[in-house]
């Protein structure tokens, strides 16, 4: 199949299964919805504020407490959620393409069985994608100390801020390459009850190019982008249309006066963003388990590997009845 014969056959799994999709998933994307704003609510602002303007060191320290912050508790929150959904979802789908009947309470049971181990291969995926970004990130923080130490007498300190500042756009890159070579690594884990590094090799096999089939990543990056213009098209169109309506301002004369108004309006102003996420990450497992069997038809034959387990089972069958 194409990318958008993909990307097709995902929504119409997503229509048929996403009330299930949507109640197994609920708590986990809250998990993950949690993560989201513990960044980019409380991290990310505290990076350009500091308690000390004049001791480079207090502000090092507290760049590093803050990094450290969102990439151990943060990250790990939004991977347990992401792990979970997508055990339930791969289980779910990987029923319907294999023609059994999707059950919830089977893709609960594969979730409590594989979530710890989706969970290890998202964190090694991670680590790995973001290497770079972080060298370069250090890389930044030590041409700060070094402008700090030396003055603007020398050079060095010029050259190793140039370094990560090229590093930069270099680990943003190597980050979505790698993203994309491991995309089938939670859904290797889920289906195949793999190791993480069988399903990391797995994953980039499966993503490579053979003779005149083409490499699977640009499948997963086409998923990012629809993604990605699907969350700025649903949480700023919403926003767009309560600024313009009125409504926003509605609210806010309305909560103002009432007990816990102010977290209820905020709640009201954070749904948008939320229902993203929730709506979001199933379809992202569907496609993403969608592509694996597709590429397993490509490289490996698996509709010929299944067909014939399919007839040998009738044939089975047929013997045991005669």
């Amino acid at each position: 199949m194409r990318t958008g014969e993909i990307f097709d056959l995902a929504l119409r799994c997503y229509q048929r299964l996403g009330w299930t999709y949507l109640k197994l998933t609920l708590v986990p994307a809250l998990f993950c919805f949690a993560a989201h704003l513990f960044d980019t609510q409380v991290l990310a602002p505290s990076l350009f504020v500091t308690s000390n303007a004049g001791n480079l060191g207090v502000q090092l320290g507290e760049v590093i407490t803050a990094i450290a912050l969102g990439m151990f508790v943060g990250g790990p929150l939004f991977m347990l959620g992401l792990s979970w959904s997508t055990c339930v979802v791969a289980q779910l789908v990987s029923d319907t393409i294999v023609g059994n009947v999707p059950s919830p309470a089977a893709s609960v049971a594969a979730a409590r069985r594989s979530v710890f181990r989706v969970f290890a291969v998202n964190l090694y995926q991670t680590l790995i994608a973001s290497t770079g970004l972080l060298v370069s990130a250090g890389l930044l923080i030590a041409s700060g100390y070094l402008t700090k130490m030396t003055g603007n007498d020398t050079a060095v300190a010029g050259v190793v801020a140039l370094v990560g500042t090229l590093g930069l756009v270099a680990g943003g890159i190597i980050f979505l390459v790698v993203s994309c070579r491991y995309a089938l690594a939670p859904s290797i884990a889920v289906i195949e009850n793999a190791r993480v590094r069988t399903c990391v090799k797995r994953s980039v096999m499966l993503q490579s190019s053979l003779g005149y089939h083409p490499s699977g990543t640009g499948s997963v990056f086409g998923l990012m982008l629809l993604c990605g213009l699907f969350w700025l098209l649903f949480v700023g169109g919403v926003s767009t249309a309560l600024s313009l309506s009125g409504a926003h301002h509605f609210l806010t004369n309305a909560f103002t006066n009432l007990p816990l108004g102010g977290l209820l309006l905020k709640a009201l102003e954070l749904a948008p963003a939320f229902l993203g996420v929730w709506t979001i990450i199933p379809f992202w497992a569907t496609a993403l388990t969608i592509l694996y069997y597709e590429r397993r038809v490509r490289l490996e034959g698996y509709d010929i590997e299944a067909l014939a387990a399919d007839v040998w089972r009738t044939d089975l069958q047929a013997r045991f009845e005669l």
